[in-house]
């Protein structure tokens, strides 16, 4: 993928959700400086293995992830591949991490696929408003408390780096 930008340089380059999946991605991040500007970032996301809603997904496992991550082995391994970290933050909990985890719906589920049925009778269609935004308000509420509660527990890790000086 990176051969076809030999001869161009960028600024920042993005990589969400990437390392993870890669069998070696020391290999995959050094060869990032040959398209990179000397002054240019890396910004980067990975997940984040010391999260409060731990996975029980396959996908969070190999052969799906091959790698996992906290804030300090990203940090090693971006300064051990070269770069210099300027920023490390970890993604805070959300209303959609909450939803997932817990799959509380409200009875919302059942309303929708009704409506998507084609009963639009107003009680289905109103009792499915309503209870969406309970379920909004709840999840953002159980949100915030969260947050005030785990800091270091989000999802995801992103980073934010340059290349070292030579």
């Amino acid at each position: 993928m990176i051969r076809g930008y030999r001869k161009e340089k960028f600024d920042v380059i993005v990589s969400f959700e990437v390392l993870e999946h890669l069998e070696y991605p020391g290999a995959f991040i050094r060869e990032l400086e040959s398209i990179m500007d000397e002054d240019g970032h890396i910004v980067l996301s990975v997940p984040n293995r010391e999260r409060i809603i731990p996975s029980k997904d396959v996908w969070d496992y190999p052969p799906h992830h091959l790698t996992r991550w906290n804030t300090s082995c990203l940090r090693n391994f971006l300064e051990d591949s070269g770069y210099v970290v300027e920023r490390i933050v970890i993604s805070p909990l959300s209303a959609e991490d909450l939803l997932d985890a817990f799959g509380l719906y409200f009875g919302t589920k059942f309303l929708e696929d009704r409506i998507k049925s084609g009963d639009r009778r107003p009680l289905i269609t109103f009792g499915f408003r309503v209870l969406f935004k309970v379920r909004v308000v709840f999840y953002n509420i159980l949100a915030v408390i969260g947050r005030s509660f785990i800091r270091r527990k989000g999802l995801n890790i992103y980073a934010v780096a340059r290349l070292k000086v030579r």
